[in-house]
Formats: structure tokens, C-alpha cells, sequence
């Protein structure tokens, strides 16, 4: 129970970001690529350097890091040494190479993902205030 109200409040909180859409999803795709990387420590850093670069939500960034988590990094850090592999022989050189890679290519599809849901989300929003307004 308390991981899906944890899940249910971070939506909630994205939806009520008073920023446009693309703003919001373009931090959350920031947030994702800056997971990629093995310096722990640095994700919500890099994700909020991202975000102010790229002028999108800061706050959606910070949100985006949230998707690398115990369950999901181990698979993400993962490819990022498998496609940086490709690249250079010494795995924390390949890792490093890799996240970044692997953070370009996945930012693009990510932005496009979350912009519909974020869309989605905020029209639900929306329409739920008016028909609240509507009963009073």
C-alpha cells in the first residue's frame, strides 16, 4: 500500500505542476538519462544542470531520477556498460561512455512518452475542476 500511494502522489504532483507540458516532460526525460550514470550521487546534480540547460521543469527533473531506483538501475547500468563496451575495453570507461549514449538515445522516445501522459493527465485535471465547479 505504501509504494502505490507513493506512485499515486508523484503523479499527482507532476500533474499539478504549474508549467506547460512540454516543460514538465522534457524535465522527466532529463531526469531518466541522468540515471543512467554510475556517479550515484550526482543524478539529481546532472538531472537539474540538464534541466536548467534545457530550460524545462526543474522539478520534473528531480521527479525523472526517481526512475532510477534499486529495481531499475541495476538494468539500466547494465546496457549502459554493454553499449559502452562497443566503445572502450575498461568496463567503468565503458559504463561512463555508455550512460551518456544510452541517455541521448533514450531522452527523445521518454519526452514523447511522458508529454502524452502528462497531457492526459492535466486535460483529467482539468476536466475534473470544472465538473467539480459545476456541482457547487
Amino acid at each position: 500500500m505504501g509504494f502505490q500511494r507513493f506512485v499515486t502522489y508523484v503523479k499527482q504532483r507532476i500533474i499539478r505542476l504549474s508549467d506547460s507540458p512540454h516543460k514538465i516532460a522534457l524535465g522527466l526525460a532529463l531526469g531518466l538519462a541522468a540515471s543512467f550514470n554510475p556517479f550515484v550521487g550526482t543524478h539529481i546534480l546532472q538531472a537539474c544542470g540538464l534541466a536548467f540547460l534545457f530550460r524545462s521543469n526543474l522539478v520534473a527533473a528531480f521527479i525523472g531520477t526517481l526512475l532510477g531506483n534499486p529495481l531499475t538501475l541495476p538494468f539500466m547500468w547494465a546496457a549502459a556498460i554493454w553499449v559502452g563496451h562497443f566503445f572502450v575495453t575498461e568496463t567503468f570507461w565503458a559504463w561512463v561512455i555508455g550512460a551518456y549514449i544510452l541517455g541521448a538515445v533514450v531522452t527523445p522516445p521518454t519526452y514523447y512518452l511522458f508529454l502524452s501522459l502528462v497531457k492526459a493527465g492535466k486535460r483529467s485535471r482539468q476536466l475534473f475542476l470544472a465538473r467539480k465547479v459545476m456541482q457547487k
